[in-house]
C-alpha cells in the first residue's frame, strides 16, 4: 500500500538499495523507536552515546547520517539547549533531516534553542501550558491526506504527552491535527533538508495506540531521502488565474533532472525544470490541487515531494448600470452583467432582494417588470444580488420612476407610439405590422426594403406594383420583374404563367414559333411545341395554314407532317397537288374515293384557361 501511494503522493525512493542511516540522540526510551525502525529493512539505526546528554551532541556525529530523531525530557541548561539547536540546523543546512518530538518544544530546561527556534528550522512555537500537553487525544481532521507521511495511518491515540496549545511557525506545513485542533503532523522543506513534527512522546508506548508506529516509519522513510526535492508552496492564488508557476529551486543536491506530476499520474511527465509553469484556469475558489516532483541527482538517485496550490474565491461583481425610469404601459427590462474570475466554472443564481410586485428574473439574468397603471411618477426601491455557489455574492441597489416617456416628443407616449424614435404624430402604418412607417424598413409588407424598391424603381408604398397579384417581393424570389405584369410581353400575365406552367421570362416557352399568349388564343399548347404531334411545330402549321389541332388537316389519312416530308399537300386529300404547285395526273383512271367531310376541331383542354389567361393579363 505505501509503495503503490507513494509512487503517486511522493513516497521516498532509496536508490542503490542504501538504507536509509538514523540517529536517536540520547533519550530515554530510545529503544522503543529503535526497535520499531530495525524491523524495516531500509533503514539503518544508530543510537548515540553522548554520556546520554542532548546537549552533547555535535554536527559531526549528526553528519554520518541521513535522519536524526530527537525527543526530550531532560534538564537542559540555556547553552546546552543552544548548542543542541545550532547543530541541528547546521545538520539540515547541509541536507539532513530532523524529526521532532514531544517535549522538545515544552519547558525551558527541555527545549531545543538557538538557531533551531530563532532562525526558523522548527515547526512549533509557543511555551504550551500544561493541561494541554498532559491531555488525551485523538486523530481528527488529516489536512493532507495524500502526503506519504499519512499512508496507512488511519488513527492514532495518546491517553497524554502530545503537541499542547501553540502555533506552526512560518514555513511549516499542517499535514494532519488532533480532533481538537492541537498539531500532530507538520513538515517543512524550505530548507535544504527536511524536518518533520510528530506531537507524540514515543518514549511512552504505553499511553499510545492506533497507527503510531506506522507514522514514526513513515515520517522517517520520508525524511531520509537520500536527495532532497522540495516543490516549493504552499502556493496560493484567486481562482481565474490561468497559471502558476512552481519552483523547485530549495531543492538540493547536484541535480540533473526536475520533473513535474500535474494530474498525480504517478508519471512525472506533465513538466521539467526548476521552475514549471503549469495552467490552473481550470481550478475553482475555494479549492486546491495537489503537485508532484521527482528530482534526480548526479548519481542517478532520486527524491521526490508534493505541493499544494490553494485557489482563494472571488466573489462575483455586478458591473452594469440599471435604468433609473420604467415606462408607464411597457415593461421595464434590466439585463445584469457581472463579471466572475472563475468563469464558467461558477453557476451564477440572481435573486431579487427587495422590489416591487411583480419583478422578477427570467433565466438569462434579466429584470423585468410591468409597472401598473396606478405607479405614474411613483418611486419603487430594487436591491438584486448574485451569488457564485461558492460562498461570493454582489448586491446592488437603486431607484426607479415610473414616467410617461415621449422619447420623439411627438406627444404620442412610447408605449403606444408605433415609431418611438421617430416623430410620426400620424401613426401611419401601411401595412398594419405595428411599426410606423417612418421606422419600417418595409412599409407596404411586400418583402423588400426601401433601398431595393428604389433599385428595381418599384413602388415602396405598393406591395404590388405592377397589379398582377403577386407582391413584389415574391416576384423578387421567383425571378419574374416586379415592375411589368407580363415580364416577357407574351401576352400571358406573370401569375397565368405560374398557374399554366410556362416560363414568365420566355415569351414562347415550348420554342414552337408562337407566343404562349398567342397559344392559349388559337387553343394550342403552350408547353408542347407540336399540339397534335404530326411532325410538325404549331408555329410550322400556322405559316402552312395545316390546324395545329388535326394531325390530318386534309383527312386522307396521311399525318400533316409526313405529307410535306413526301412532298404532297397536307391540304388536298387526293395528296396529288404539292404545296403551291399543279396537279399531277399519275395516269390512274380509277374513281376518286369520296372525300370525307373535314372532322369538326375539338376543343383542347387548354381552351378554359383563356378565359383566365385574359383577365389576368394587364395591358
Amino acid at each position: 500500500m505505501i509503495g503503490a501511494l507513494g509512487a503517486i503522493f511522493g513516497a521516498p525512493q532509496v536508490a542503490h538499495g542504501q538504507p536509509v542511516k538514523v540517529v536517536i540522540v540520547p533519550q530515554a526510551g530510545a529503544t522503543v523507536v529503535a526497535s520499531i525502525l530495525r524491523n524495516q529493512t531500509q533503514f539503518d539505526v544508530e543510537i548515540t552515546d553522548l554520556s546520554n546528554s542532548l546537549g552533547l551532541v555535535d554536527l559531526a556525529t549528526l553528519r554520518r547520517h541521513d535522519v536524526a530523531i530527537v525527543w526530550t525530557n531532560q534538564g537542559l541548561d540555556d547553552a546546552q539547549s543552544t548548542r543542541a539547536g545550532d547543530a541541528l540546523a547546521a545538520f539540515v543546512d547541509e541536507g539532513g533531516a530532523v524529526i521532532e518530538m514531544v517535549f522538545s518544544h515544552y519547558l525551558p530546561n527541555n527545549d531545543i534553542a538557538g538557531r533551531w527556534r530563532t532562525q526558523g528550522y522548527g515547526l512549533v512555537s509557543g511555551t504550551a501550558d500544561r493541561a494541554s500537553v498532559f491531555s488525551a487525544g485523538l486523530m481528527g481532521t488529516v489536512e493532507e491526506p495524500r502526503h506519504p507521511i499519512m499512508q496507512q495511518v488511519r488513527s492514532v491515540r495518546t491517553d497524554s504527552f502530545r503537541t499542547g496549545a501553540v502555533s506552526l511557525l512560518p514555513g511549516a506545513q499542517r499535514i494532519a491535527s488532533y480532533s481538537d485542533g492541537q498539531v500532530l503532523v507538520a513538515a517543512r522543506q524550505d530548507k535544504a533538508g527536511r524536518v518533520v513534527w510528530l506531537g507524540i512522546y514515543p518514549s511512552a508506548p504505553q499511553a499510545l495506540s492506533g497507527d503510531w508506529e506506522q507514522l514514526i516509519i513513515n515520517a522517517t522513510q520520508w525524511a531520509g531521502q537520500p536527495v532532497n526535492a522540495s516543490a516549493g508552496g504552499t502556493y496560493t492564488i484567486e481562482e481565474g488565474t490561468p497559471t502558476v508557476t512552481l519552483d523547485a529551486s530549495n531543492s538540493a543536491g547536484t541535480l540533473t533532472a526536475y520533473d513535474w506530476d500535474v494530474d498525480l499520474d504517478g508519471e512525472y511527465d506533465d513538466a521539467q525544470g526548476v521552475r514549471a509553469i503549469i495552467d490552473t484556469s481550470g481550478l475553482d475558489g475555494p479549492g486546491n490541487m495537489i503537485v508532484g516532483l521527482r528530482v534526480i541527482d548526479d548519481e542517478g538517485r532520486e527524491g521526490t515531494a508534493t505541493a499544494t496550490i490553494v485557489a482563494t474565491n472571488v466573489a462575483p461583481e455586478i458591473t452594469s448600470v440599471p435604468p433609473r425610469q420604467a415606462p408607464l404601459g411597457g415593461v421595464f427590462t434590466y439585463p445584469i452583467r457581472v463579471t466572475d474570475p472563475a468563469g464558467s466554472l461558477d453557476t451564477l443564481a440572481f435573486s431579487l432582494l427587495s422590489g416591487p410586485e411583480g419583478a422578477d428574473f427570467d433565466d438569462f439574468g434579466t429584470l423585468t417588470w410591468t409597472p401598473p397603471p396606478e405607479s405614474l411618477e411613483q418611486t419603487f426601491n430594487f436591491t438584486v444580488r448574485v451569488d457564485d455557489g461558492d460562498g461570493g455574492s454582489d448586491e446592488q441597489s437603486w431607484e426607479v420612476v415610473v414616467r410617461n416617456s415621449d422619447t420623439d416628443m411627438d406627444t404620442i407616449l412610447d408605449h403606444e407610439d408605433n415609431c418611438p424614435g421617430l416623430s410620426n404624430t400620424d401613426q401611419a402604418d401601411l401595412d398594419d405590422d405595428a411599426i410606423g412607417d417612418k421606422c419600417d424598413t418595409d412599409v407596404d409588407g411586400d418583402g423588400l426594403t426601401r433601398r431595393q424598391e428604389v433599385e428595381l424603381f418599384t413602388d415602396d408604398n405598393n406591395p404590388d406594383t405592377d397589379g398582377d397579384g403577386l407582391l413584389d417581393g415574391q416576384e423578387v424570389e421567383m425571378g419574374t420583374n416586379p415592375a411589368l405584369a407580363d415580364g416577357d410581353e407574351d401576352g400571358l400575365s406573370d401569375p397565368a404563367e405560374l398557374e399554366l406552367g410556362t416560363d414568365p421570362n420566355v415569351a414562347d416557352t415550348d420554342g414552337d414559333g408562337l407566343l404562349d399568349g398567342d397559344e392559349l388564343i388559337r387553343g394550342t399548347n403552350p408547353i408542347n411545341g407540336d399540339t397534335d404531334d404530326d411532325g410538325l411545330l404549331d408555329g410550322q402549321e400556322v405559316e402552312l395554314g395545316t390546324d395545329p389541332l388535326v394531325r390530318d388537316t386534309d383527312g386522307d389519312g396521311i399525318s400533316d407532317g409526313d405529307e410535306v416530308s413526301n412532298g404532297s399537300n397536307p391540304l388536298d386529300p387526293l395528296n396529288k397537288n404539292p404545296i403551291g404547285g399543279s396537279p399531277i395526273d399519275k395516269g390512274c383512271q380509277c374513281a376518286s374515293p369520296a372525300r370525307p367531310a373535314p372532322s369538326r376541331p375539338q376543343i383542347p383542354l387548354l381552351l378554359p384557361l383563356l378565359a383566365l389567361a385574359v383577365l389576368l393579363r394587364r395591358r
